[in-house]
């Protein structure tokens, strides 16, 4: 069975759109001061330095899977997940039954 992402009314894809580009450019943002001697971000370790590339990088994967119709889908089980999961959690790649408590 081909699961179908959920259908987002233009409005709800013009808010996701917003939510995702609006955190990568703060995600980018922080990783040009880490970059930048005189920067906001001193102290900064090599894990939160990785931690912000992966954030870059699972926002950028939920840019790509907008633009070719798969956001929204559960990546575990195929399931959508809710228009309110994905405002608060725009980058999210599960749907609450498949996370898994941390």
């Amino acid at each position: 069975m081909i699961a179908h992402a959920p259908s987002f009314t233009t409005v709800q894809l013009q808010d996701l759109t917003r939510e995702l580009v609006t955190g990568l450019a703060r995600i980018s943002r922080r990783i040009e001061l880490m970059d930048d001697d005189s920067g906001d971000e001193p102290g900064m370790d090599s894990d939160q330095k990785r931690g912000l590339f992966r954030q870059r990088s699972v926002f950028e994967g939920a840019l790509s899977r907008m633009a070719d119709g798969r956001y929204g889908l559960c990546e575990s089980c195929a399931a959508p997940i809710p228009y309110g999961r994905l405002l608060l959690q725009p980058e999210d790649l599960l749907c609450s039954e498949c996370v898994v408590p941390q």
